[in-house]
């Protein structure tokens, strides 16, 4: 069973009409899902989070790249394979 805690409001008009997609994750650590809740409270919120977060945007073909900047903390703060 959901609890509060487990869900999250999503304007779809504005993920159909942008073609966004949605993709989900699981993680198992408790400290990382105990902080779930408010990183999505904070992206509904600040929905540019996002942009500002995302350093890398690499194509599929490029996915050795994009492994390579994500195992360099230096370089990166988050790295997207988009396809």
């Amino acid at each position: 069973m959901a609890s509060v805690a487990d869900r999250v409001e999503l304007e779809l008009t504005r993920i159909f009409m942008k073609g966004l997609h949605l993709i989900g994750s699981v993680c198992y650590c408790p400290t990382t899902r105990a902080r779930l809740p408010r990183a999505a409270s904070l992206l509904a919120r600040h929905p540019e989070l996002p942009d500002v977060l995302i350093t890398h945007r690499v194509p599929l073909e490029r996915v050795d790249e994009a492994f390579a900047l994500a195992n360099d903390a230096r370089r990166q703060l988050e790295v997207v394979v988009e396809p």
